[in-house]
């Protein structure tokens, strides 16, 4: 017996602004549940599929299920537009995080383990996610991390492999150059291991680095591995956490992770001695702040001079900062060179 509804919300401010490729997301008031919620509304016009697949992103949502994806209260439509309604989450997206700087190694790892356990969760329920990046990973009321806005998701093809639509540019796997849009699980890989990259660097370095030019300069700096660059990670990143990032960032799929819980195993691994703040100053300047167990603080300071550069560090006790390991100190040194010095100083300090 079929039973029709009639369901009302009270639209409110618009968010995410610019963040849908063809959606709107609202900030709601729905009476039926005496609270706030989120609704995306999608113009059925710009969907340009079969009406029978309307509901794809709401089904892929309702499938997946967990406490690690974003969960659906319900989805609904009007003689224009399809209506999903969702949670309101008061504590915002990773990329809001990502806009005060790079993360604490123990954070990155957190918050990749929380990803990849719902990107998990997505691939059983038989679905590829296809748009992992910052924005698309919020945070519930107690701070888990939760994989959100299925609408790119597609289907996993019979031999795991399926014809992707189009992407955010800069988040597009090689493979969907190279092998006319023919995406898998390790296309996955690829975007969290960019997501990873990203809170390992800060957006700051990431969106600097991003092509400029005609399309197809873009499609040749992804396919050639020189975006996003692999050796360039700020130099308190360890070793392990580097290897572990650039093999999900691997060009070709088979040199990747070949599942989310491969990834999330290899990084589980990563160990955090130090666990490091960065700050990152309009100048250019960075200072490191960590405080090691049963320790006294420690500071790291690079700080330019016109062309040159100098790297200092220190111990801070009752407010005041001490010299540490003088040694260590050098000036007079290219950005390059500092950040190569960088990374010869903070192995010693961990």
């Amino acid at each position: 017996m079929d039973v029709r509804a009639e369901l009302t919300y009270i639209r409110g401010q618009q968010i995410g602004v610019g963040h849908g490729m063809n959606s709107e997301v609202f900030l709601a008031t729905d009476p039926q549940l005496a609270g706030t919620i989120v609704v995306k509304e999608i113009p059925k016009a710009s969907l340009c599929i079969n009406p029978a697949d309307y509901y794809r992103e709401a089904q892929a949502m309702f499938a997946s299920s967990h406490d690690h994806v974003v969960r659906i209260h319900y989805a609904c439509e009007t003689s224009d537009r399809i209506c999903l309604a969702m949670p309101y989450y008061a504590r915002g997206s990773l990329a809001d995080r990502l806009a005060s700087g790079p993360l604490r190694l123990s954070e990155v790892i957190r918050i990749g383990d929380g990803i990849l356990t719902g990107l998990a969760r997505i691939h059983v329920a038989g679905f590829l996610h296809l748009d992992l990046k910052p924005t698309n990973v919020l945070f519930s009321d107690a701070d888990v991390p939760m994989v959100a806005d299925l609408g790119q998701a597609c289907a996993i093809g019979s031999h795991g492999v399926t014809i992707a639509g189009p992407m955010y540019c800069f988040g597009m796997p090689p493979e969907y150059f190279l092998h006319s849009r023919a995406v898998s699980v390790e296309s996955d890989v690829y975007q969290t291991g960019l997501t990873l990259y990203r809170m390992a660097n800060g957006d700051e370095a990431f969106d600097a680095q991003k092509p400029s030019g005609p399309w197809p300069m873009i499609a040749d700096a992804i396919t050639q591995g020189r975006f996003p660059d692999r050796d360039a990670f700020l130099p308190h990143v360890p070793r392990a956490a580097r290897t572990v990032i650039k093999k999900a960032l691997s060009v070709d799929p088979c040199d990747r992770y070949h599942s989310a819980t491969e990834l999330a195993a290899a990084l589980g691994k990563v160990s955090v001695d130090t666990d490091w703040d960065t700050y990152l100053a309009p100048t250019g300047d960075i200072r490191w702040r960590a405080r090691p167990p049963n320790r006294t603080e420690i500071v790291v300071d690079l700080r330019g001079h016109g062309s040159h550069h100098a790297v200092e560090s220190f111990t801070v006790s009752a407010g005041r900062m001490r010299a540490r390991k003088k040694a260590l100190w050098k000036s007079g040194l290219t950005r390059s060179q500092a950040m190569a010095h960088l990374q010869r100083v903070f192995p010693s300090l961990g």
